[in-house]
């Protein structure tokens, strides 16, 4: 299995994650960010399909699967943190809800408003999945963090700041396997942990984002 990129600490693979997951080493934390999709709403000629819960069937089957693999890749002194909105959360908890002894949400307050009316999206969720075994480092930390959301150099429609993967990563000591980015994007989690002086892995199924995430860990990169 041949890397798209690699360094010392940095290894990105382009491909499907379940895929490429049977290949790769144990490791030691899961920090990413998936696409949350829907089935598009289905519509007849005279009206629209009532909106049922039943909507999100193709979503949990699919992370259904792949959180499985990801968990079955996690050392159990580790942990795993995703990126979900308000309605991928449900879902997302209903999977890992089994697959660790204990659950958490986590709020990034991004300090400013988005698009739209009514009450305006200012922040995105972090289901956070641990073990009765997972080491956290001792600094206290609130279960919301606040850090300003990517304003300029976008690389990503959806990229976090580098900032904010920290808070994350530094919430638990290294141990000797690397971090796992299994929806890569731009490398958002791979510059956080090679910056904190920990390996990480990344996969990508869309070439154009390793491109990008090749070129920023080159430090060579152009903005969108």
């Amino acid at each position: 299995m041949t890397p798209y990129y690699q360094d010392a600490a940095v290894t990105l693979y382009h491909g499907d994650c379940r895929e490429i997951l049977l290949e790769i080493e144990a490791v030691g934390l899961i920090v990413t960010d998936p696409p949350f999709f829907l089935p598009a709403q289905a519509t007849s000629s005279r009206q629209n399909w009532a909106r049922g819960w039943s909507d999100v069937a193709v979503m949990a089957t699919y992370f259904r699967e792949t959180f499985g693999l990801l968990v079955s890749r996690l050392d159990r002194r580790g942990a795993f943190y995703t990126f979900c909105d308000s309605t991928s959360y449900a879902v997302f908890l209903q999977i890992l809800y089994p697959l660790f002894d204990r659950t958490l949400c986590i709020v990034w307050d991004k300090g400013s408003g988005g698009l739209g009316s009514g009450w305006r999206h200012s922040h995105e969720l972090i289901a956070h999945g641990v073990w009765a075994s997972t080491r956290y480092d001792e600094t206290f930390r609130r279960n919301v963090l606040s850090v300003s959301r990517v304003s300029e150099k976008l690389f990503h429609a959806s990229e976090k700041p580098v900032e904010l993967i920290t808070h994350l990563i530094q919430a638990h000591p290294a141990i000797n396997h690397p971090i796992l980015d299994p929806f890569a994007g731009s490398g958002t989690t791979l510059e956080a942990a090679r910056n904190l002086g920990r390996r990480a892995i990344g996969i990508e199924i869309e070439e154009r984002y390793c491109e990008i995430a090749a070129k920023r860990l080159r430090q060579e990169v152009l903005p969108l």
